[in-house]
């Protein structure tokens, strides 16, 4: 199983995973995460991304923080039980967006 050098890779879960492959993410669906609290985002891609988490996807520019997402590579969320989100994917200088969602963290009653 293909891990991109992530720690604790015992743990890895390819369900729970955002692919980035040729400047597009998939899945583009609502992310749950339940099993272990991780989200990974495998960028597949030999260029470097902006991955932009916020509260929802109208406040990501207030709210919002970005991170580098490196070109083959991949980067690690913990999301704990009842917290929301909302992801999106860029360019790196910030233009064309790529692809985002919702996260739901665990369990919803």
């Amino acid at each position: 199983m293909e891990t991109y050098g992530t720690p604790g890779a015992q743990d890895f879960n390819p369900e729970l995973t955002v692919t980035i492959t040729n400047a597009k993410c998939s899945p583009w669906t609502l992310l749950r995460v339940e099993a272990n609290g991780r989200l990974y985002f495998a960028n597949t891609d030999d260029t470097d991304y902006r991955l932009t988490l916020s509260k929802s996807q109208t406040s990501a520019a207030t709210d919002g923080v970005a991170v580098v997402l490196p070109a083959r590579s991949t980067v690690t969320l913990i999301i704990s039980e009842g917290q929301d989100a909302y992801y999106g994917l860029s360019n790196l200088d910030g233009t064309g967006e790529l692809g985002g969602g919702p996260i739901k963290g665990g369990p919803h009653k």
